[in-house]
């Protein structure tokens, strides 16, 4: 019954909000691929940090396209919520973890004294 709603959606901008659900996903996958590599190197919210700091405003940018879209949707008697419930959910960016809010705060740590250039 949930995929009904969608037939009231262009294909069009069907594909449109499919994609843009889908990079908002792969977003959040990557975070959480990120977070798992700073475990491994022992520099929790280094790469978490970088990669949020290289990608955020793409995110954003879709978080605000799909907004719009919303509202527009509403305009034209299609239920937003419903269409993206039967798309399978539309996510929240992942937030900052505190290792990551810890490493922008503070900046990168200074290098090791065996990496610091001789005077």
């Amino acid at each position: 019954m949930a995929e009904d709603i969608l037939t009231a959606v262009p294909r069009l901008l069907l594909q449109r909000v499919r994609h843009h659900l889908a990079r908002l996903q792969g977003f959040n996958a990557a975070i959480a691929r990120m977070r798992t590599l700073d475990q491994c190197l022992g520099s929790p919210g280094r790469s978490a940090w970088e990669f949020r700091l290289q990608r955020v405003r793409q995110a954003q940018d879709r978080v605000a396209w799909l907004d719009r879209c919303t509202a527009l949707a509403r305009t034209h008697g299609v239920d937003p919520d419903a269409a993206c419930a039967a798309l399978g959910g539309r996510p929240d960016l992942v937030a900052w973890s505190p290792a990551a809010q810890a490493w922008r705060r503070e900046g990168p740590p200074s290098a090791p004294v065996c990496l610091t250039p001789e005077p």
